[in-house]
């Protein structure tokens, strides 16, 4: 008994054959001995090895390459998931930009005033670091006369990303507050 199956197209690397254009007509027809379909364009191709190797699991290699015009998924339509989640990204780099101008001399000043003269020494950079943070992040979020600062930080709607975000500032006052107090013993 035969079994109809498709001819191999092209033989060549695997490089080659993820580069062969999949946009042509089908061959199956013809392969059938009917007569060739207008508009008839191919799904894809499979790719298999010739030699017969097999993966580290013991199975065939084989990989499937479509044509873009049957995609099954539509690269220029985005998911509303995918949309909330480019906002909160977009959102979180626009807070590190903003808070970074929190970051500075007169608002390190400003916590020092608060501060009794003994704590005020390289060993508490710390503890100065956890007040300077604390202070950004209170006139940040209540926006501090600027709305658009209190509308960006509830686009993030994250525990987790808020905790980030307060993480890396915390990291980056750190260095700014001992970067300012050794230059300025």
């Amino acid at each position: 008994m035969d079994f109809f199956y498709a001819k191999a197209l092209f033989t060549g690397t695997l490089q080659e054959c993820r580069n062969y254009d999949t946009y042509f007509s089908s061959t199956i027809p013809a392969l059938l001995g009917l007569p060739p379909l207008e508009k008839n364009i191919c799904e894809g191709i499979v790719a298999k090895v010739v030699d017969g190797s097999l993966n580290p699991q013991g199975l065939r290699l084989i990989f499937k390459k479509k044509n873009p015009k049957f995609a099954e998924i539509n690269p220029e339509c985005t998911t509303k998931f995918e949309r909330e989640r480019d906002e909160q990204r977009k959102a979180v780099d626009t807070i590190y930009d903003e808070v970074e101008r929190y970051i500075n001399e007169n608002r390190l000043m400003s916590v020092k005033s608060k501060m009794i003269e003994e704590d005020w020494k390289i060993e508490n950079v710390e503890n100065i670091s956890e007040l300077l943070t604390k202070d950004i992040f209170k006139d940040f979020i209540s926006g501090n006369g600027v709305e658009a600062h209190a509308k960006l930080w509830k686009l993030v709607e994250s525990e987790d990303v808020e905790e980030r975000i307060k993480v890396n500032t915390k990291s980056k006052v750190r260095i700014f507050v001992s970067n300012w107090m050794r230059g300025n013993k």
